[in-house]
């Protein structure tokens, strides 16, 4: 599932945040889990919401360590929220025990969380919270079997709105961003792709190659009109800007490269903001809330406007 790119990306993977891999591979549904009570309602700052979690891996050989963290009404609301599912980079990977877990909140939304963000944004139908999964990899390279299971996890137990579930990452799980979404759910008939089950994916920097990559590409990410947003610092010597370009480009149809074409380009067009002179860490800006990625919109305000 994971693609190696020994070719393209300067492998100093134990900076900040590196990896990740794309393919059209298959995994399987959801896994069994190993899920405590929501939070009490005393807990109201976001740092205490956010807890430790385990599933099991969807190939049963180990256990995937999360962080979880809900919004302050769920556990009294019985409403449905949009559920972000967050992959780390290289340099947050940890220990199969759970023992590293704290590595996960280096960047990205379980930082802001761990830093009493709240992860609710104001949009014209009014104020939205996330649900945030953010596992942690402990096979050295983010593997399908624990990127879906995660996905899968979280739509089985908690109460996700099915139509608003978003993936994002940040360089080695830019990658794994990208290898979902050209992945198909095992054993599904008919054929069911998972970027079918995503209203919205941001990979940042991510450490994938879209080469190979063809049969997921046009028929799950542009057959499915997968949104998708990609940032990338020019100045990252770690994992090439080429990459997201490349990505972007054939989702567009605004390349012949690997010597395809998808039949159709994806709608709405794939987004690719490039930061000039920036180096590897091009993730900070892009998850800060006070960033606007585009006039009037945040991140998160630009996946919430998206659904299914």
């Amino acid at each position: 599932m994971n693609l190696r790119l020994a070719t393209t990306i300067t492998f100093g993977l134990l900076l900040a945040g590196c990896g990740g891999g794309g393919d059209d591979s298959s995994t399987t549904g959801a896994p069994s889990g190993n899920v405590d009570p929501p939070p009490p309602a005393q807990a109201t700052k976001p740092s205490e919401r956010q807890l430790k979690k385990s599933f099991t891996s969807l190939d049963g050989t180990l256990p995937v360590w999360y962080w979880e963290y809900l919004p302050a009404d769920y556990t009294s609301s019985g409403k449905t929220y949009p559920l972000m599912v967050f992959f780390h980079g290289a340099g947050e990977t940890g220990a199969a025990n759970g023992s590293q877990l704290d590595n996960v909140k280096r960047h990205g939304p379980p930082k802001l969380i761990a830093a009493n963000n709240d992860m609710c944004f104001d949009m014209p139908a009014g104020r939205e919270c996330f649900i945030v999964v953010s596992p942690q990899d402990s096979r050295g390279w983010w593997n399908g079997n624990d990127t879906a299971g995660m996905l899968a996890h979280a739509i089985k137990t908690y109460r996700v709105d099915p139509k608003r579930i978003y993936v994002t990452g940040l360089s080695m799980g830019g990658g794994a961003a990208w290898s979902l979404a050209t992945a198909s759910v095992a054993g599904s008939s008919p054929k069911t792709w998972w970027a079918s089950q995503i209203a919205a994916l941001v990979p940042i920097a991510g450490a994938a190659d879209p080469k190979g990559a063809n049969n997921g590409i046009c028929n799950a990410m542009v057959a499915g009109n997968l949104p998708v947003f990609a940032f990338h610092g020019t100045a990252d010597t770690t994992v090439l800007p080429a990459l997201s370009q490349g990505w972007v480009d054939k989702l567009n149809k605004a390349t012949t490269a690997d010597g395809y074409t998808c039949a159709n380009a994806v709608d709405p067009a794939a987004k690719l903001t490039l930061y000039p002179g920036v180096g590897h860490d091009s993730w900070t800006r892009t998850y800060d809330p006070a960033a606007q990625v585009e006039t009037g919109r945040n991140i998160y305000q630009w996946m919430l406007a998206h659904t299914r």
